[in-house]
């Protein structure tokens, strides 16, 4: 229980970074001419037991067909672009670039999931040197190592200005 608990505090957390970074550029640039999914992690809560031999994490409802749009293994999005939830898939792995960015290349959310406009049991992936154990066996140490040369950027990445990460083999940009 206390590693989710861990988790939902560190991805709550890069989400709101996100969007402040999205707020900056917004403020020199404008609103983008897309539309830009506002998403937030549920709300949760943890209780221990007096006798501390029971834990429990309540988290708020979902409602709405649960959707998974970004596996832990790889930084693209798992639906066909024909979903209508596409934009949304497409705008979390635009997440990924900037919190990759943003903590030095050493932290993103993956395994992104959840309906509506609400995200659950997120994953955080982390580099080697952040220590692999503090998020679970969730944490793949590749999606850090490999995420540069697996990241496809995107209509977000652009207009946020997010730069592909040069030529590294494999890297392509889309949509």
């Amino acid at each position: 229980i206390i590693n989710e608990c861990n988790v939902h505090y560190w991805a709550t957390a890069l989400m709101i970074t996100t969007y402040r970074y999205i707020a900056s550029i917004d403020s020199d640039l404008g609103k983008p001419p897309f539309a830009v999914p506002r998403l937030r992690f549920v709300a949760n809560a943890t209780s221990i037991s007096p006798s501390i031999r029971s834990s429990y994490m309540l988290e708020e409802r979902i409602e709405g067909d649960f959707i998974k749009y970004v596996h832990n293994d790889d930084p693209e999005p798992l639906l066909d672009p024909e979903d209508p939830e596409y934009n949304t898939a497409v705008f979390l792995c635009f997440t990924q670039h900037v919190q990759y960015i943003q903590t030095h290349k050493k932290a993103f959310i993956s395994d992104y999931q959840g309906a509506g406009n609400l995200l659950t049991d997120a994953q955080i992936m982390t580099s080697d040197d952040f220590g692999m154990e503090m998020f679970g066996p969730g944490n793949v140490k590749e999606g850090v190592r490999d995420f540069e040369a697996k990241h496809k950027c995107n209509r977000f990445c652009r207009w946020y200005d997010l730069k592909p990460f040069g030529q590294v083999a494999g890297h392509q940009d889309t949509e």
